[in-house]
């Protein structure tokens, strides 16, 4: 074999070395990052179950304090000393709230009235609202502990809902619910180069780093499944359009790497991505990472490599 035939044979080989370590160098950077968004996403969902954990059981116990009572069977009163009744449980409300650091407590008749509330005074006070048509509300007339997120109709902000039966000897004579602000969350989000996005059973985005994604849904949603949604009133009146190609949430949840929508620049871009199931509260948690910087390092060692040949 001549030097010329050598030299060729020796660049293919070469070649072929650059190709294939900078194969591998790719599998292991991505894996590394897999690895990392797993231990992040897998941290914030330990964190927001302990936060949330603390204010689940709230509305049942607080539900069997007898001072509620009154406030729910006012039918022979008179409209002075029910109204003075409500308030007097109003300021019990926000004497519980302070305390426990909660958003709103409000307490509910069996017709879906909020007589009485945490934030009675506020310009968004809940008092003389009716929430019966929320899943939380009918949820605890049926003698369970209800939970539920929405955006809230009275204040447009967004919230996470529990709720239990209050009882009077062995009949339902009304709710209590209690809110939780979930600005918690961004309190307790700390990793940097991550994207975070909670979604309902549905897929649907309720809270994100990511504000573009908001009220979108990680699937194209069947469209009847889309109107009930849309006419619950539980996300406003986003239209929840699909930030992936995928229509079946399964399919989505089995992809480690996903064209993901940014709706503010009309592009997509691919990102690394995993979840986390919240069983506990129905939601699950998305991590995302942008894949650029991992191509950046892809062709960078594969250049590097074949400038050292």
């Amino acid at each position: 074999m001549n030097r010329k035939n050598t030299l060729v044979l020796l660049s293919l080989v070469g070649a072929l070395l650059c190709g294939l370590v900078s194969a591998i160098t790719y599998q292991q950077v991505k894996q590394h990052l897999s690895d990392k968004i797993i231990s992040d996403v897998n941290q914030l969902g330990e964190k927001i179950d302990a936060q949330l954990s603390r204010y689940s059981q709230l509305p049942k116990v607080l539900a069997s304090d007898p001072r509620l009572l009154d406030a729910l069977v006012t039918d022979e009163q008179s409209a002075r000393a029910i109204n003075h009744q409500y308030k007097q449980t109003s300021l019990l409300l926000e004497s519980w709230a302070s305390t426990l650091r909660a958003d709103t407590l409000y307490l509910i008749n069996r017709q879906g009235d909020t007589l009485a509330a945490s934030n009675w005074q506020s310009e968004t006070s809940f008092v003389g609202q009716n929430y019966g048509y929320r899943p939380y509300f009918t949820q605890a007339l049926a003698g369970n502990v209800g939970q539920y997120f929405a955006l809230g109709a009275r204040s447009d902000k967004r919230g996470y809902y529990f709720s239990a039966p209050v009882y009077k000897k062995n009949e339902i004579i009304g709710v209590l619910a209690l809110k939780v602000d979930l600005s918690i969350i961004e309190d307790i989000w700390n990793y940097d180069q991550v994207d975070y996005a909670i979604v309902d059973q549905h897929g649907i985005v309720f809270y994100s780093s990511e504000d573009a994604w908001l009220y979108h849904s990680l699937v194209a949603l069947p469209n009847t499944l889309r109107k009930s949604v849309i006419a619950s009133r539980q996300y406003g009146n986003a239209k929840l359009q699909a930030i992936s190609k995928h229509s079946l949430l399964s399919d989505f949840q089995q992809q480690d790497i996903t064209e993901i929508l940014i709706p503010t620049k009309k592009t997509t871009i691919e990102m690394l991505t995993t979840y986390r199931e919240m069983n506990k509260v129905g939601w699950s948690i998305y991590a995302f990472r942008l894949l650029t910087p991992l191509i950046s390092m892809y062709f960078k060692r594969y250049l590097f490599l074949s400038f050292s040949i």
